[in-house]
C-alpha cells in the first residue's frame, strides 16, 4: 500500500484537480482572483454562506490551510497562456 500524501506535497502528481468539481473549479479561480465571498456568490448564483462552506471544503479536501494557501495552489496550476491569464496580463500593464 502506499502511503498518503497531501495535495500541497510536490511530488504528488497533479491529480487534484479531477477531484474538485467545475463549480469548485470556478470557485477556486475567482479566490484566486481576489473576489469575496458574496462577490463569487454573485457570480456563480449561490448564497455566500454556501460559497464560504465550498471553499472550505475545497481547502479540506486539498489539504490547505487557509484561503491564501488556495490561491497559490490555483495561481501554480494555473496556464500562463490561457486568455484570461493574458488578459490579467495586458490590463496590470495598462493600469501600471
Amino acid at each position: 500500500m502506499r502511503p498518503l500524501r497531501r495535495a500541497s506535497d510536490p511530488l504528488t502528481p497533479d491529480r487534484t484537480r479531477k477531484r474538485l468539481s467545475r463549480r469548485e473549479l470556478a470557485a477556486a479561480l475567482l479566490v484566486a482572483d481576489g473576489l469575496d465571498d458574496a462577490t463569487i456568490a454573485g457570480h456563480l448564483g449561490l448564497s455566500p454562506n454556501t460559497v464560504a462552506l465550498s471553499i472550505r471544503r475545497i481547502r479540506l479536501r486539498l489539504g490547505l490551510t487557509n484561503r491564501a494557501d488556495l490561491v497559490t495552489w490555483v495561481n501554480a496550476r494555473r496556464d500562463p497562456d490561457s486568455p484570461a491569464t493574458r488578459l490579467r496580463r495586458l490590463e496590470a500593464n495598462t493600469t501600471g
